[in-house]
C-alpha cells in the first residue's frame, strides 16, 4: 500500500490488488479505505471515499458525501465487456439515463439502485466496466443529494479513476 503525504494507513492513494496485477491509484481529493480493501481472492474490491472523511473517522455532520468502488475479477482478455443494457439488468431494475463509452470504458447513469450502497445515496448513480489484462474491472460513483459523483460529475470521477488505474497496472 502507497500512503498520502502525511496520510496514516487507513487512507493510502494506491493500493495494490491481486499481488500487483491490479493498481488501483484514487482521483484527486479520494483516498482508499483501507479497512475496505479485499486485495486477494475470486473478486478484489476498494471503497474509495473523499479523503478528509476517511483520515477525520466519521462521517457525521457530512452533507455531501460521494464514494467509489472498484471490483476487480479475473477474466480472459478475450471476454467481450458487458453492454449498457447488461449492466442496467444486473443492478435493474433501472433505466440508462446517460450512457458514455470512452478509451475502452464503458459508464452508465442509471436512475435506481444507488440507494442500495447505503442508505444515504441517491438512487441515481453511475457504473462503469473496463478491462485490464488478465482482469475485468466494475467501477461505481454513488452521492448523497449534492454530491459530487452526481450527475455528469460521477462519470467524470470514474473517467479520471479509470484512467489512473491503467497508467498505474
Amino acid at each position: 500500500m502507497t500512503l498520502p503525504a502525511g496520510g496514516t494507513s487507513n487512507a493510502p492513494e494506491t493500493a495494490s490488488l491481486e499481488a500487483g496485477q491490479v493498481t488501483v491509484r484514487v482521483p484527486a481529493g479520494y483516498c482508499i479505505d483501507a479497512r475496505s480493501l479485499r486485495a486477494t481472492g475470486p473478486r478484489q474490491f476498494a471503497l474509495l471515499a473523499q479523503c478528509d472523511i476517511l483520515r477525520a473517522g466519521q462521517v457525521e455532520g457530512v452533507s455531501t458525501l460521494s464514494f467509489l468502488t472498484v471490483t476487480a475479477v479475473r477474466s480472459d482478455d478475450n471476454t467481450p465487456l458487458p453492454t449498457a443494457q447488461q449492466l442496467a439488468a444486473a443492478f435493474g431494475p433501472a433505466t440508462i439515463m446517460r450512457q458514455t463509452q470512452r478509451r475502452g470504458v464503458l459508464l452508465v447513469q442509471l436512475s435506481d439502485g444507488g440507494q442500495k450502497a447505503s442508505r444515504n445515496a441517491t438512487p441515481v448513480h453511475w457504473r462503469g466496466v473496463m478491462r485490464v489484462p488478465g482482469h475485468t474491472l466494475g467501477l461505481a460513483a454513488y452521492s448523497t443529494q449534492g454530491g459530487a459523483a452526481s450527475d455528469l460529475d460521477g462519470r467524470d470521477l470514474l473517467l479520471s479513476l479509470a484512467t489512473n488505474i491503467r497508467n498505474a497496472t
